[in-house]
């Protein structure tokens, strides 16, 4: 018999989340932004149905709930914290990308490779 092992994935500009399960040493945390533009005012959130946990080693998990959540980029000058909304918020550049409802996510920041400093830089938005 074969069974299916493929993980969810989702992105949204330079906010990538990958289906995960929960570590047990993570703990609750408040809604924040995911991401900022360094260069452009802009905040990567994650909206709806969803709970925010945070590990040792600062990396965020997002528990989405049965109605589902969204990664949206909006403009920070104009959200107004409203985290909990399952509205489609007016869009900074991306569209936003849906989370599947009932699932855990691990939150990452899109990097890319420097071959000649033979580093990891984070991507600046």
């Amino acid at each position: 018999m074969k069974t299916n092992t493929q993980k969810y994935f989702a992105h949204n500009g330079d906010v990538q989340a990958v289906e995960s399960k929960m570590p047990v040493s993570v703990k609750k945390t408040s809604h924040k932004p995911l991401a900022y533009g360094e260069k452009s005012g802009h905040i990567h959130i994650c909206t709806g149905d969803v709970e925010l946990f945070e590990d040792e080693k600062g990396n965020i998990y997002a528990a989405v709930g049965g109605d589902g959540a969204m990664l949206q980029h909006v403009h920070e000058s104009i959200f107004k914290g409203n985290y909990g909304t399952t509205q489609v918020l007016s869009k900074a550049d991306h569209n936003p990308t849906v989370l599947a409802p009932n699932k855990t996510y691990k939150i990452g920041i899109h990097k890319r490779y420097n071959p000649f400093q033979k580093v990891w830089d984070k991507v600046i938005d």
